[in-house]
């Protein structure tokens, strides 16, 4: 099964949906280096079904991101 394919970005992280997740890791990757992230180490899933990880835009600081199962990318 492949998940929602389009993806989007958003500052806030009550836009988050918590819920059975069907990405896998490198499924997430790909949602969150499509936001013009670089992930910078290993993705981990909450309990929540919430991927989080180390990412950075191009020349700026490391952040944890975050991706759920809808495929929407938040910085934290």
């Amino acid at each position: 099964m492949n998940p929602a394919v389009d993806t989007q970005e958003t500052s806030e992280r009550a836009a988050l949906t918590p819920g059975a997740n069907s990405f896998t890791e490198g499924q997430a990757k790909a949602a969150i280096e499509k936001q013009g992230y670089v992930v910078s180490g290993p993705l981990t899933q909450d309990d929540q079904g919430i991927w989080k990880g180390q990412a950075a835009r191009s020349g700026g600081e490391p952040t944890t991101v975050s991706v759920d199962y809808k495929g929407v990318v938040t910085p934290n």
